[in-house]
């Protein structure tokens, strides 16, 4: 390995060949090095010299580039502050004021009365407009305006005005006559703010992109959206007219508070939240991941509603239109009814608790399935004709736990603890494996041509099961059904051709009953019966009533055993 060695007289040396420059500072004062703004950014003053004003403005700028107050700007009655008649124009307020007086026109415009020209690309930035007697910041015919950090209040009209594809980031509109803001179609908004105005808040076209902004204390909706807009993180607070409206827009994470009226109207909504509003959504398309608290109506022709949550409204999801689909909700402690469906609705999922009134109301041809409802002040559910109800739990409700019309399925249902009847059909009914636990009228009531299988009934003040005619009850079991009324039993008949087959019951007062002959009565057993196994009218079809003393066999296959 080489090595190689410096001498520290080397290194004096080499250091000595260098020369120090003078230390002596130069003669005169210190000038800076920095160059100015205009320097590095050329911009143009607006005054009277660079943007002489006309008849219709105290200042006009009609050529493209950056200009740049040096100073407040006071308007003029009759004129607008400051014209701009060129595209490619950014104008930098640099913190200063354009200032209306009484009979003033628009503060900052693009278009004077006799130039209806498109333009494009404008930009105002940094600064503040007030007082003006018509529209405060006034883009509309831009294509492309950027407007940032720009303050607009007390405009006989709307605050802030802009055109088509525009870009408006941290502005506040306050205490405007009219909207805070108007957007163009395909313009995007961030970070406003739009309060006391005497419309809208935000009022946007087409397929905008509104976010995080908040509107509050607007005589009308805090935000009306085009078609095809997309709300995010936004806030509406006290605006008088509603929260969020449009005909095909939609809110994310959007939150409604103390508005006085629908805190969404038309849009599909997600993640949002409402507090104490008339109505928590009116026509809303799609109402996914929702809270809502408070108000008349919860969801209001709703049509798809999913996995959100209503308390303490009124009303809490009324679908007035066909075929509307409610999943996976939680209604909790309304006035009224907490769903309520138009015909073919599908409810599934949901957990309905202290309803005021009825826990599931519905028309024809309802799907309700897995749901709960714990406590309502009528009926758990009701629905009109051909529904079909299975794997739901009603508990606690004053009146009938399920009821229904005609050609219903219901299957699968655990009831308990009901001020009325357990299920309660019409006709045609088809009740398979549910379970039914005290209740204060019939366990099961099933009008004529009715099938109910499988049941399980305990507790019932009157009748178990009550079938009318040409009905069949089949494999069920029933325990403990000691009814009020002497003529009605476990099993009642009211009319005939009603097959009673195979049937398990224990602790009544009466077996079986029949209201009228023709029904057939078989292979059932009937324990600890207070009256008897049976109390039957007219001629019917019986098996042999059997005292079972342990024999297994007999040589009646249809037989009924008493023990």
């Amino acid at each position: 390995m080489r090595v190689i060695c410096w001498s520290l007289g080397a290194l004096l040396a080499s250091a000595g060949s260098l020369s120090a420059g003078p230390l002596a500072p130069p003669v005169g004062p210190v000038s800076p090095t920095l160059k100015t703004l205009n320097e590095v950014e050329p911009s143009t003053p607006v005054n009277a010299t660079n943007t002489p004003g006309d008849d219709d403005a105290v200042f006009v700028i009609s050529q493209p580039g950056p200009y740049h107050l040096t100073a407040d700007v006071a308007g003029q009655a009759g004129k607008d502050g400051i014209q701009i008649l060129a595209d490619g124009v950014t104008l930098d307020l640099r913190g200063f004021s354009v200032r209306g007086v009484p009979g003033s026109l628009r503060g900052i415009a693009d278009q004077d009365p006799d130039d209806f020209q498109s333009r494009r690309d404008i930009r105002v930035l940094n600064g503040s407009i007030t007082d003006w007697g018509d529209v405060g910041l006034s883009l509309g015919a831009t294509a492309r305006a950027r407007v940032e950090s720009v303050n607009v209040e007390s405009s006989s009209a709307t605050g802030i005005f802009t055109g088509r594809e525009s870009v408006v980031v941290g502005c506040t509109s306050t205490d405007n006559s009219f909207s805070g803001f108007i957007l163009g179609e395909a313009s995007v908004a961030i970070g406003c703010s739009s309060s006391f105005n005497g419309s809208r808040g935000f009022s946007t076209g087409q397929t905008c992109s509104v976010q995080n902004c908040a509107a509050y204390d607007n005589d009308s909706e805090g935000f009306s959206a085009g078609n095809g807009t997309v709300l995010t993180g936004c806030t509406s607070y006290r605006d008088q007219g509603g929260g969020f409206s449009s005909s095909g827009a939609s809110a994310l994470g959007c939150v409604v508070r103390d508005c006085g009226d629908d805190g969404f109207a038309g849009l599909a909504v997600k993640g949002c939240r409402v507090l104490n509003p008339e109505r928590w959504a009116y026509n809303c398309s799609h109402i996914i991941d929702c809270t809502a608290s408070g108000g008349e109506v919860g969801a209001y022709q709703a049509q798809f509603v999913s996995g959100s949550s209503f308390n303490g409204c009124d009303v809490g999801i009324w679908a007035v239109f066909d075929g509307a689909v409610i999943q996976e909700c939680r209604v909790s402690s309304t006035v009224g009814d907490a769903i309520l469906v138009a015909n073919k609705g599908r409810i599934s999922g949901c957990l309905i608790s202290n309803a005021g009134e009825e826990g599931i109301q519905g028309g024809d041809g309802l799907e309700i399935s897995n749901c709960v409802v714990d406590g309502a002040g009528a009926r758990g559910i009701f629905a009109n004709d051909g529904a079909n109800i299975w794997n739901c739990t009603v508990r606690n409700s004053v009146a009938n736990a399920i009821q229904a019309r005609t050609s219903c399925r219901i299957a699968q249902c655990v009831i308990e603890d009901i001020g009325g009847a357990g299920i309660s059909v019409q006709n045609v009914a088809d009740i398979r494996e549910c379970v039914v636990k005290s209740t204060t009228l019939d366990g099961i009531f099933a009008g004529e041509t009715s099938l109910v299988s499988g049941c399980t009934l305990n507790n019932c003040a009157q009748a178990g099961i009550v079938v009318t005619f040409q009905s069949t009850v089949v494999g069920n079991r029933l325990d403990f059904i000691t009814p009020g009324v002497a003529t009605d039993s476990a099993i009642l008949a009211t009319g005939s051709r009603n097959r009673i087959d195979g049937n398990s019951i224990s602790r009544c007062d009466w077996g079986i009953s029949t209201g009228a002959g023709g029904n057939v009565i078989i292979n059932n057993s009937v324990s600890t019966a207070s009256q008897g196994p049976f109390n039957v009218m007219g001629t019917n079809v019986m098996g042999p009533w059997l005292d079972f003393n342990g024999i297994f066999n007999t040589p009646h296959p249809q037989a009924n055993f008493t023990h």
